[in-house]
């Protein structure tokens, strides 16, 4: 990845500024194989700025600090991206169930 110049935002955060506007965007580690930290991401962020993360495992996302976090995208869930007719998932990688 370094060698591609591709940033890893694993646990961590990049800031992307234009002119005046800033956005924060983030990245949260699966916590199936590492531990999820959020407080290097959310380092110097205010309710002014626009927060982005990225979650490997949805299921931290009810841990997700919500006062600086405006979007998040989740996925990577072995399974529970199928589902039919958007109403049943016939596997449930998640101890929140189809609530997510």
């Amino acid at each position: 990845m370094k060698n591609a110049n591709i940033t890893y935002i694993g646990n961590n955060g990049v800031w992307i500024s234009d002119n005046s506007s800033k956005i924060r965007v983030g990245g949260v580690v699966d916590m199936d194989t590492d531990i999820p930290d959020q407080l290097p991401i959310l380092r110097g962020v205010t309710s002014n700025n626009f927060g982005y993360w990225f979650l490997i495992n949805q299921t931290i996302f009810p841990k997700v600090s919500r006062s600086r976090i405006d979007l998040v995208l989740s996925g990577h869930t072995h399974g529970d991206q199928i589902t039919f007719f958007g109403l049943y998932a016939p596997f449930i990688n998640s101890k929140y169930g189809q609530n997510m």
